[in-house]
């Protein structure tokens, strides 16, 4: 399959998925309160750290490997048994003291569910690894797909029922159930390889750092939920983590979609021979084209998308979504570094970038958590600021890449995102943002946003422009019948 094609799959898989989460996300912010989704945000950030041990770096060995032998297979299969389910243990005899030090006993309730997801884990996500190597996007579309629904569908049909914060453990549970399901009947030969342990040394050789780089990243993304958790309450940690997911709805959608391309077609390049380097600055200037108008518009109207999506309960987000969206533009801008340094195999390069950045985040955040949510979002602007110093101090030295090459990759993203904020700028100067008009409000900005950044990417001959055109190209001759 085709880069292109692949690209395009996927993202079509992760926008199925973005609306099937955001229409579960608008029924259960009226269902729940913060305080119920803040001790489930705790669950999981708990539980997000103990996978990124779990993982090992099985899932990014089985993609970039060269030589992908059967005993190899097996060897990551064994390896991820063995982990998984030892800490399904330690987590399950654990789940006491997590809930003492929150003093919170529902803690003990989540965790005692959630830690059974790393017994299933091992019958899915090894498979998913391989068809993500293999390229087979059109697989992964629909295994993913039909995950979100019967996850979403779980959740908010307990929500109703009254099950609280249980409703999103158990969808939780009910989503890893499904992934392990549909993965076996996609490629069972692969779901039931017999473990083995004969090439363990080579996968740990490179799982060793990869883990220990998801880890050290896990920690730093999961310190924002945790801090507040034991610092500030349960609610807090709710509303930081409502403004968290709706901005990273960009980056676990669009640039999840990106970065589970980029990294088979950067390997594939990698192997035969390629440079990586014009391929790299031409996808940092796709996704900024993207993410920074994004971005930008979720600036200009953060009020009524969490007014529409959330309700009145969740307006205190509102400000910390705007500081996270600035967070979000700058980590636009690296988010695809750690890619191409892993296919060289900088694995410990890459190891080290993140033990970096994330102790500044573990630092800040913390520090800010004894003040306010807003400084807290603010410590995410100076980390993201971190992390591209870093990232960038590494591409100049093993790829030649200066800060003069990456502004020639995303000025013209840069024009086209203001071209895209004008509209929506002038409809809030002309029509203000009160609960009166937020439907109207919202509808006219998004209007105005999606023509002026068509209008900015053809202005300023944006290489995304003829993308498009040749996409339309493409469709017109084949609703003609044209071969």
């Amino acid at each position: 399959m085709s880069v292109r094609k692949s690209l395009l799959i996927s993202f079509g898989e992760k926008y199925t998925v973005l609306l099937i989460s955001i229409a579960s996300t608008m029924i259960l912010a009226r269902l729940l309160s913060p305080a119920e989704i803040g001790i489930f945000s705790v669950s999981v950030a708990v539980v997000g750290i103990a996978q990124m041990v779990r993982d090992f770096g099985v899932t990014q060995y089985l993609i970039v490997e060269r030589d992908l032998t059967r005993d190899r297979i097996r060897a990551a299969f064994g390896i991820t048994i063995v982990i998984s389910w030892s800490l399904a243990a330690v987590l399950y005899f654990g789940r006491d003291t997590l809930a003492d030090f929150y003093s919170e006993p529902k803690l003990h309730t989540a965790l005692s569910v959630l830690c059974f997801n790393f017994i299933l884990i091992p019958f899915g996500n090894p498979v998913l690894s391989l068809l993500r190597r293999d390229m087979a996007f059109g697989t992964l579309f629909r295994i993913n797909t039909l995950t979100a629904i019967i996850r979403e569908s779980t959740a908010v049909g307990l929500a109703f029922g009254g099950f609280g914060f249980m409703s999103l453990v158990w969808g939780s549970f009910a989503g890893v159930a499904a992934t392990a399901a549909l993965a076996t009947l996609a490629r069972p030969s692969q779901a039931w390889v017999m473990p083995g342990f004969r090439e363990w040394r080579r996968v740990l050789k490179f799982g060793l750092p990869a883990s220990a780089t998801a880890f050290v990243s896990e920690i730093g993304a999961s310190t924002a939920d945790l801090a507040l958790g034991r610092i500030q309450g349960f609610a807090e940690v709710g509303l930081y983590s409502r403004a968290m997911g709706l901005v990273n709805l960009f980056h676990q959608n669009i640039m999840s979609a990106v970065r589970w391309v980029s990294l088979p077609a950067f390997a594939a390049d990698e192997r035969d021979g390629k440079a990586l380097e014009e391929n790299y600055l031409k996808s940092v200037g796709y996704v900024t084209a993207v993410a920074w108008p994004f971005y930008g518009f979720l600036c200009l109207m953060a009020f009524p998308i969490i007014r529409i999506l959330f309700g009145d309960q969740w307006d205190e987000s509102v400000p910390l979504v705007r500081i996270l969206a600035i967070a979000g533009m700058i980590g636009a801008t690296w988010n695809l570094a750690g890619q191409v340094l892993l296919v060289i195999g900088l694995v410990r390069k890459v190891f080290w970038a993140e033990v970096i950045i994330q102790s500044a985040r573990v630092l800040l955040i913390i520090a800010a958590a004894f003040h306010s949510l807003e400084l807290v979002a603010w410590a995410q602007v100076v980390t993201y600021s971190v992390g591209f110093s870093i990232y960038q101090f590494y591409l100049g030295r093993n790829f030649n890449i200066t800060l003069v090459d990456v502004f020639r990759a995303v000025w013209k993203s840069l024009l086209a995102a203001i071209f895209s904020v004008v509209g929506p700028a002038l409809v809030v100067l002309a029509w203000g943002l009160t609960p009166d008009n937020l439907f109207l409000s919202l509808f006219a900005a998004s209007l105005a946003a999606a023509v002026g950044w068509l209008a900015g990417l053809f202005i300023v001959n944006h290489p995304m422009r003829i993308e498009i055109q040749s996409l339309i190209m493409r469709k017109t001759k084949s609703s003609q019948g044209v071969d």
